[in-house]
């Protein structure tokens, strides 16, 4: 029972530690000589390791699963251990695919094309109410505050 219990831990432990990594290595990406400190590298890890634990529990629901049926009835190991190989080798390649868009995305994204995407929409941003969560002018505040220190304009 200790190293069912051992492992899922392992599981979650080694999901944050691999999400938590991603943003340092993004913020080297595009970050590097836009005068961040030490301090803003932090607060980025600090705030996305409540979001990468909420991530490492879903990627850990499954093991969870199987060790909780593997308590009741049993499971011969090499079936469940194909099972599991699979199952972290699709979230791997998933992870990695959504880390590689965000990488290649962002960099479009900051060059002003995500607002004239926005703008052919039925709905433009500037139309969007004013009550979506932190928002006064339409953009989420995150935005503004990135705009603003990287040098680019706010205004909608």
């Amino acid at each position: 029972m200790k190293h069912k219990l051992a492992f899922l831990l392992a599981v979650f432990a080694a999901t944050v530690l691999l999400l938590a990594v991603q943003k340092p290595v993004f913020l080297a990406w595009y970050a590097v000589g836009r005068g961040f400190t030490a301090a803003d590298w932090w607060q980025v890890v600090r705030h996305g390791l409540a979001l990468d634990m909420t991530v490492a529990g879903y990627v850990t629901a499954l093991p969870v699963l199987a060790v909780l049926l593997s308590l009741w009835v049993r499971l011969p190991e090499r079936p469940m251990r194909w099972l599991l190989t699979g199952y972290f080798i699709a979230v791997s390649v998933v992870v990695a695919a959504i880390f590689a868009v965000d990488l290649a995305l962002y960099e479009i994204g900051d060059s002003g094309s995500t607002a004239r995407f926005l703008s052919t929409l039925p709905t433009p941003v500037k139309r969007w109410p004013a009550s979506i969560s932190g928002s006064a002018c339409g953009r989420p505040c995150c935005l503004r505050s990135m705009r603003r220190r990287w040098g680019g304009s706010t205004r909608g």
